[in-house]
This record gives structure tokens, sequence and C-alpha cells, in this order.
């Protein structure tokens, strides 16, 4: 999957969460968005939502399945769910393997 292509999914998938839990953030989201921790568009919850959603959407566009919240993510030293750009690398990775 092209790269911008994956951002773009990422990033409309977290505008889909953000309106759902109805947060008020109206900001705009980028490449370089920060998405969890400290002064991320997400909290836990929302952050749970976004993985389901973007691991629906990859299947949806490319039939493989991916699991993005597992050992091997949560066990990295840079979360690949600190901005859409980490988590978009993440992605890329999983799709390669």
């Amino acid at each position: 999957m092209e790269k911008q292509k994956l951002n773009d999914l990422i990033i409309t998938c977290v505008r889909q969460v953000l309106e759902e839990a109805a947060s008020g953030h109206s900001v705009n989201i980028t490449n370089e968005s920060k998405l969890y921790g400290s002064g991320g568009l997400l909290d836990s919850l929302s952050l749970v939502r976004l993985i389901a959603d973007v691991e629906e959407e990859i299947y949806q566009k490319t039939h493989k399945t991916i699991t993005l919240a597992d050992e091997k993510a949560m066990s990295q030293k840079n979360s690949p769910f600190k901005s859409i750009i980490s988590l978009s690398d993440y992605i890329e990775k999983l799709l390669t393997e």
C-alpha cells in the first residue's frame, strides 16, 4: 500500500473516531499529528476504536489481516501509536512481513 494512501486512511479513521466520540476536536489532522499520549488527539478508549477501525480498513483494502495491538507493538521503544507517521510506518512493516 502506498505510503500517502496509508497516511490518508489513518487520518480518515482518526476523524471518524473523533466524530463518534463527540470530542469537539476541530483540529487540522496531518501526518505529523500526535495520536496518543501527552497532547495526543485520542484517549485510551478512542485509541482502541482507532486500532479496530484501521485493522478493518487495511483488511478491506489489502485483504491482509494485521494486528496492531500486540506484544510486538507494546514492547517497542517508540510507540507506533505516537503519531500518524509512526503508525503508518509500523503498518508498512506489518504488511511487508
